[in-house]
């Protein structure tokens, strides 16, 4: 018995002689609580990185083209989406106002946006939340480029 308390100090005395220093360092990290902060902001990157993708995913020509594209039932169901949340028609504040009385109208071109386009700018999850599929999309755009024939190829 004796022996194998002998053996077990030694084998203690050569991890702090070898690794004494890391020790400390982990155990007074795992003390102060630095290891929970760091999973913290591990997490908390991950989340922001998940909820950057989810809004930024869709490129400013794929918005263009499906807000143009839009079917009167994709165009229904964003604007009963805009009311459920107290959205006014381009997806703000129902209270707020514009200078030039609507933000669709560029004054320094004099080109008026298309509304679903900024709305599928400021909420781009409403693509997928009403999956509006590539294929339905790529569809819709065809027909849309038929119409007109300034939509971006």
């Amino acid at each position: 018995m004796i022996k194998k308390i002998f053996v077990l100090a030694l084998i203690l005395i050569a991890i702090n002689y070898f690794y004494g220093a890391k020790v400390a360092s982990w155990w007074q990290s795992w003390r102060s609580g630095a290891k929970v902060n760091d999973y913290a902001q591990q997490l908390t990157n991950k989340a922001a990185d998940e909820f950057q993708d989810q809004t930024t995913k869709y490129s400013e020509q794929l918005i263009k083209m499906t807000a143009t594209s839009l079917t009167e039932e994709g165009k229904k169901k964003i604007d009963e989406w805009l009311n459920t949340n107290k959205l006014n028609e381009y997806g703000d504040p129902q209270d707020t106002s514009y200078t030039g009385g609507t933000p669709a109208f560029n004054e320094e071109t004099g080109e008026i946006k298309n509304r679903f386009e900024l709305i599928l700018n400021k909420w781009p999850d409403l693509i997928s939340r009403f999956q509006l599929s590539v294929d339905e999309l790529k569809k819709n755009i065809d027909e849309a480029r038929q119409k007109n024939s300034n939509i971006p190829k």
